[in-house]
């Protein structure tokens, strides 16, 4: 993931920032910052969005494995909502 992010040319997943704030437990303004530094905007209509904005205002008290069990309850489980790394299928 690292060297991703090192890459100009490509745009890391908004899931991979969002995974960024969540492991690193950084405070809501950091992270809403880091979002938009990456060129993304969540849209309050957007379920996917709304609750990547849940765990950005409450990454302090979560973690990355009950994040992505959140999102498998609510029915996200594709390979790019997901947060951290995943294994390739």
């Amino acid at each position: 993931m690292y060297y991703r992010l090192q890459n100009e040319a490509e745009q890391p997943k908004l899931s991979t920032i969002v995974s960024l704030c969540v492991g690193f437990s950084l405070d809501t303004l950091t992270g809403y910052h880091l979002i938009a530094l990456a060129g993304y905007t969540l849209l309050p209509r957007n379920t996917l969005h709304r609750i990547y904005a849940y765990f950005i205002e409450n990454s302090q008290s979560l973690t990355i494995s009950e994040c992505n069990k959140f999102l498998e309850d609510m029915g996200f489980h594709k390979q790019g909502e997901l947060l951290g790394s995943q294994q390739r299928k």
